[in-house]
C-alpha cells in the first residue's frame, strides 16, 4: 500500500530544472532509499514533499490525501517528520529541552494557559518530560541530557535530529543525509535505530543517501534519481548493477566496462 505518492512534479528556478516531472510512490513499513549524483533534484524533491516550496506541476499524496502545497505545519500534523543535511539544533538549549520543543499543541504555549489551566500544564509537560527521556534512552543519548546541543559532535546531532522527529510520533521520517559526518561507531547505532523504528514502531522511512554502503545494508526498495526525474528503482542488487545507474554516477565513461 502507497503511504507516498509523488505523482508527475516538477520544480524550476528560473531556468534550472531541479525536478522534473518526478513520480514514485513509498510503501508504508518500508525504508526507502533515494540515491543519485549531486544535483539530482533529491532535496529539492524533500522540500516539496514537506512544504517548503511550491509544485509547478504536480501533486503528493500522503495516505491518500492531497498534501501538495501545503504549509509545513500542516504536513507536520498530518504525520510526516524530516530531517536536513544540516542538523538545525537549537544550539543554547539541552539536548533534552529540544526534544521537549517539539510535540504541538502545548497547553503551555498558551497566553493564558499557565495562570487557568495550571494543573492540566504541568501534567501535560510531565508527560512530555517521560516521553522524551524514554527516546533519549532509546537513541543511547541519555548521558547528554543536560549537555548544551551546540556542544555535541556531528553524530550526536544527526542521532538527536532523529531523536527530535520521534517526538512528534510521525507516521513517516524523510532523512536527507543521516550518515554524513556520522563515525563509523555511531553509523552503526543510527541504522539500528532506524531499522528498529520502522520494524517494532511501524515507521515508514524515505532517505538522502550518498553512503552507498549505508544504502545497501539498510533500504528496500531503492530509488534512483537523475536530473530531477526517477531513473529507476528496484532492489539494492538491481540498483547496484543498472548500467543506467552507473552512467548516471560516471556520465557513462565507464559504460563499456
Amino acid at each position: 500500500m502507497a503511504l507516498l505518492e509523488i505523482s508527475d512534479v516538477s520544480k524550476s528556478f528560473g531556468g534550472v530544472q531541479a525536478v522534473n516531472r518526478c513520480s514514485f510512490e513509498v510503501e508504508a513499513g518500508t525504508i526507502t532509499g533515494l540515491i543519485g549524483p549531486n544535483g539530482a533534484g533529491k532535496t529539492s524533491l524533500f522540500n516539496l514533499v514537506t512544504g517548503f516550496y511550491k509544485p509547478d506541476t504536480g501533486r503528493v499524496l500522503f495516505q491518500g490525501k492531497d498534501i501538495t502545497a501545503k504549509p509545513p505545519y500542516h504536513i507536520f500534523n498530518a504525520g510526516i517528520c524530516r530531517t536536513f543535511q544540516i542538523t538545525r539544533e537549537f544550539k543554547e538549549m539541552t539536548v533534552l529541552e529540544n526534544l521537549m520543543l517539539v510535540p504541538s499543541q502545548q497547553l503551555g504555549e498558551r497566553l493564558f494557559a499557565p495562570w487557568f489551566l495550571s494543573g492540566r500544564v504541568r501534567k501535560q509537560e510531565r508527560e512530555i518530560y517521560a516521553k522524551a527521556i524514554e527516546v533519549l534512552e532509546f537513541i543511547n543519548l541519555i548521558e547528554l541530557k543536560d549537555e548544551y546541543a551546540g556542544n555535541l559532535s556531528g553524530g550526536q546531532k544527526k542521532l538527536v535530529e532523529l531523536a527530535r522527529t520521534m517526538m512528534a510520533s510521525p507516521k513517516m521520517i524523510l532523512l536527507d543525509e543521516p550518515g554524513a559526518g556520522v563515525n563509523p561507531t555511531l553509523m552503526q547505532k543510527l541504522i539500528g535505530h532506524i531499522k528498529t523504528l520502522c520494524s517494532d514502531h511501524g515507521i515508514t522511512f524515505l532517505l538522502i543517501e550518498h553512503d552507498m554502503d549505508m544504502v545497501m545494508n539498510l533500504c528496500q526498495p531503492v530509488i534512483v534519481m537523475s536530473e530531477g526525474s526517477k531513473l529507476m528503482q528496484g532492489t539494492p542488487d538491481e540498483v547496484r548493477n543498472d548500467q543506467r545507474v552507473l552512467e548516471a554516477y560516471l556520465g557513462g565513461q565507464y559504460a563499456a566496462a
